[in-house]
């Protein structure tokens, strides 16, 4: 049988022009098709391939139905036959070249990227459709015509190299031999059931597709090795790096989905996967848009400023100015902090007259998710100093128990918050040795940390809560240890010093209601009020920071007027005007910090509609928002630390690992674990039972929070909500009917239900922020709380949506959870008490009447409170005292103390549920992990 052919050649109808390219399957060659007079791509196969007569006849089957394609990204199959021996296929000729071609010319634009992988998903959309897998997935299968149209090649040719699916190297090692320079194997663009020998679907292909545009974005693939062995086992036990310079953050979600390890949590269907894409470019390209059509006009009429314009006239403008009176600063009226994002564009574009059509663009932005785009749009960005564009991360201790993290001016030093054993205590490490020393003892409190390093680097100053002063106060402390020093009282957050050092700022919270920012000089003396949010306004507990110039003090604020939200503002120091520096729409804004060069900020916050908090750079005065972390990781609370010179940076890094168990109610040795996924937070957001056996659980599996359902086996996972936008907590009516639980996706916590399937989506509530949802035994009424103005009130409302009734009001309540004879609510109260912070608390349901207090330790951070099916005891989650590890305890209501009923050393238990039928409990079982880490500018 003949493999090369020379120009002239006739094979059948067809004749040999030249040679286009070689692969594991052959050599092309342009031919010309002389019967109908056109050009064609003749493929000649190998002659070892058409050596199996069973392969070949397989292949021939399979080419056939790909033939049948008549898609505008797929390759047409003109023909497939065999002349003397020479098996070939004949198929378009496509002018162009390779994606792989084109990706060693020159980086890959953000929009052409979209363009291609929309035009390949769309491919496989109907290959699946016809039940047609491709299999090799790559760039060398991948033409771009000069047009701009992709084609995707050999569809079901791949099962040509497959001697059984069982062979985990088939497609790797091939059954032929091939000429120098010949491509074989792909085994980078595998998935990992594909590496393992499993039987594939068309989740295969769609984490092919996920590892080329990955390619695309990065440069460089997502697994590598040195050979294809280690490839394969990079492919199945490392995780790709998730950071690309400038690309949108649903871009990498989509591409960390479609790289999703375990098929069951990946895309399921390319179609989902083409629908996630298409709705990325749409919304990119209304971006686009506006920036063309409407800023142009508005510069032009001199409403909005030019690029590289200060925008501190802009402050009067959006917000009312402060009145100051007799030394007290009457409470600011921001104007920002009370409209949603939606709302602040629309305000904004009125207020400048630009029309109505305007007006609706912004609001679709909204609806598409661009708020940062948008906010750019109005306050167009000035070029900055780049801080933090690469970074190197390396974990600073390895002890799982850090709570709060500063370092200081010089670098040399961090100082680090441990929990242990229900005691908190501060010490401090020096980075070139590695040496560490405590610096204040471990003591039971209500809270200890809030850190800062005085300007010199020679002091610390930390806050202490205790029964005494549960309102805080600030202490200061040598760096190396020493005798800690009372400074003021009534202290809330983390302390900012001005740049000479000789005064500071905080906040205080006078009553639940109010927020101050406080100056007061290094000393402690001569405390004068700032400014003042009330309300449903306030200052950001975790810390305001002073500009390098003195001029502006940077805190957190937000809002529950119109949904709550939050941003980062900038207060002037004379406090006469509030800046929002960005729109006002993120879920948290915790700590913040200016660089050295006052050319913006470093803050913690959770994003738009999540509650995944990264640490941010914020570009000062353009209100430029990106990314410095993205991972999977939790960042936390006030853990933000910087260096003098803008350098490093530290924070708290959280991580959770878990996964389902189940175990026998009444014998806690009877365990057996159901889910093997590992760091995905399986059951943490929330577990519930179905009674037919079935798990409904909130997991971390496809990068998102959202809600899935299972076998009770583990068997059969599927995801039941699919959004960017966090859903947790579920549960299940008793009928089994419903799933409720709570969601950000209308930019507020608020309740939801969904059919046991996922479908029939329906809104409960619309609360700022209402959470903790459970359901009456009879299952007629769904139990949440609603926090607002720091304010719980506990409500109920209809499973079948309506009105809100209201059913107890208390001061900070959590987990409400009615009896199993519907006659008691049972939920958790907050105290101020040291070594009893929490208690129990029961009330008629009927009334609301307060039935029984009972105090109780310190509970779990995931505060989840249950009924035991007897309805004789409250289980919920704590700490006993001297372990620190998380189980499930039982408080009779009979009386007597509180007893662990489950104990899992060494893993924590993070969310819990009874059974149907009362007879095992679900659980939700790993390990949480708070590390310090150290960030450095990698310029």
């Amino acid at each position: 049988m003949s493999f090369q052919f020379k120009a002239g050649t006739q094979l059948g109808r067809y004749e040999i022009r030249s040679k286009i390219g070689a692969g594991g399957m052959g050599v092309v060659y342009l031919a010309q098709d002389t019967k109908l007079g056109r050009k064609v791509a003749l493929k000649i196969l190998h002659p070892d391939l058409a050596g199996h007569s069973d392969r070949m006849n397989r292949f021939v089957q399979e080419a056939k139905s790909s033939s049948a394609l008549n898609h505008p990204n797929i390759l047409t199959i003109h023909e497939i036959d065999c002349i003397e021996s020479t098996y070939f296929i004949a198929t378009e000729l496509i002018e162009g070249k390779t994606l792989r071609e084109r990706m060693r010319k020159s980086p890959i634009r953000l929009d052409e990227v979209l363009d291609i992988s929309i035009q390949v998903a769309s491919a496989l959309t109907a290959a699946h459709g016809a039940g047609i897998l491709h299999r090799d997935i790559k760039p060398e299968n991948i033409m771009l015509r000069d047009d701009g149209i992709a084609k995707v090649l050999d569809f079901g040719l791949a099962k040509l190299l497959d001697t059984d699916d069982s062979d985990p190297e088939a497609e790797t090692r091939g059954l032929i031999k091939t000429d120098p320079g010949t491509v074989l194997g792909t085994s980078r663009y595998m998935s990992p059931e594909q590496v393992r020998g499993l039987k594939l679907d068309a989740r295969s292909d769609i984490w092919s597709l996920g590892v080329v545009i990955y390619e695309m974005l990065a440069g460089g693939a997502p697994f590598k090795g040195e050979t294809k062995s280690h490839t394969m086992v990079a492919i199945l036990e490392q995780e790709p790096a998730t950071i690309f310079k400038g690309s949108p953050a649903e871009l990498q979600r989509i591409i960390r989905k479609a790289l999703t390890k375990d098929r069951n949590n990946r895309y399921q269907t390319s179609r989902d996967l083409l629908i996630d894409l298409k709705n990325l470019r749409r919304d990119l390209d209304l971006q686009s848009e506006i920036e063309r059509s409407v800023v142009p006009s508005l510069i032009a009429t001199g409403e909005v400023a030019p690029a590289g314009a200060h925008l501190d006239t802009s402050w009067r403008d959006s917000v009312a100015a402060t009145e100051t009176i007799s030394g007290s600063v009457a409470t600011q009226d921001v104007r920002a902090l009370h409209t949603s994002s939606a709302e602040y564009l629309v305000s904004e574009i009125k207020r400048h007259k630009t029309g109505a059509f305007i007006a609706l663009v912004s609001i679709l932005l909204l609806g598409v998710g661009i708020v940062y785009g948008s906010y750019r749009l109005i306050f167009r960005a000035q070029p900055t100093v780049a801080h933090f564009q690469n970074i190197s991360m390396t974990k600073l201790t390895t002890l799982g128990n850090v709570s709060d993290v500063v370092i200081s001016p010089d670098g040399k030093y961090v100082v680090y918050d441990l929990t242990e054993y229900n005691k908190q205590g501060l010490w401090t490490k020096y980075l070139p040795t590695g040496s560490t020393v405590p610096i204040v003892p471990p003591a039971e409190v209500l809270g200890l940390g809030a850190t800062t390093f005085s300007r010199d680097g020679n002091f610390v100053y930390y806050v202490l809560r205790d029964q005494d002063n549960p309102s805080g106060s600030l202490f200061e402390v040598p760096v190396l240890g020493g005798n800690p020093k009372k400074v003021i009282e009534n202290v809330r957050s983390p302390i900012s010093f001005s740049p000479d050092g000789k005064q500071f700022v905080f906040i205080r919270t006078p009553d639940s209601h109010t927020t101050q920012l406080i100056i007061v000089n290094a000393d402690g003396t001569n405390e004068r009020t700032l400014a003042q949010l009330s309300g449903s306004d306030w200052f950001s507990l975790n810390g305001p920071s002073w500009s390098p110039d003195g001029k502006l003090i940077a805190c957190g604020t937000g809002s529950t007027t119109g949904g709550r939200k939050m941003t980062v503002s900038a207060i002037s120091v004379d406090g006469r005007a509030i800046k929002p520096l960005t729109p006002p729409q993120w879920s948290g804004v915790n700590r913040v910090a200016w660089f050295a060069d006052g050319n913006g900020l470093v803050f913690l916050a959770s994003p738009p509609l999540t509650s995944d908090r990264q640490i941010w750079h914020l570009s000062y005065p353009s209100g430029a928002v990106r990314r410095i972390t993205n991972d999977l990781n939790r960042y936390g609370d006030a853990s933000l630390g910087i260096t003098a010179d803008s350098s490093m940076l530290v924070s708290m890094q959280a991580t959770t690992v878990a996964d389902i168990w189940l175990t026998a109610s009444n014998a806690p040795s009877q365990t057996r674990q159901i889910t093997f996924r590992n760091q995905q937070q399986n059951g943490a957001r929330g577990i519930s039972s179905v009674a037919d056996g079935r798990i409904v659980y909130g997991s971390y599996a496809s990068g998102n929070a959202d809600i899935w359902i299972m076998n009770g086996d583990g068997t059969n996972q599927k995801q039941l909500t699919d959004h960017l936008q966090a859903d947790e907590n579920p549960v299940v009516s008793p009928d089994g009917r419903y799933v409720v639980f709570q969601s950000l996706r209308t930019g507020n916590w608020t309740i939801w239900r969904m059919d046991l399937d996922g479908g029939n989506l329906k809104q409960l509530t619309t609360g700022d922020n209402d959470n903790d949802p459970s359901i009456t035994p009879d299952g007629q009424w769904v139990i949440y709380c609603d926090r607002e103005d720091k304010q719980t009130t506990i409500w109920k409302v209809s499973i079948e949506g309506g009105v809100p009734i209201r059913v107890a009001a208390t001061s900070q309540a959590m987990s409400p959870s009615v009896s199993p004879d519907g006659k008691q609510l049972a939920y958790i109260e907050v105290t101020q008490k040291a070594k009893l912070p929490f208690q129990l608390v029961v009330v008629s349901f009927e009334t609301g009447a307060q039935l029984k207090t009972v105090d109780i330790p310190v509970l779990a951070s995931d505060r989840l409170l249950r009924w035991s099916p007897d309805g004789r005891d409250l289980v919920y989650l704590g700490r006993a005292t001297g372990v620190g590890l998380v189980s499930v305890w039982r408080q009779p209501l009979a009386g007597g103390p509180p007893t662990p009923i489950l104990d899992f050393k060494p893993d924590s238990i993070f969310s819990f549920a009874y059974s149907r039928d009362g007879k095992e409990l679900l659980l939700s079982r790993g390990n949480l992990t708070r590390d310090a880490v150290l960030i450095n500018d990698a310029k």
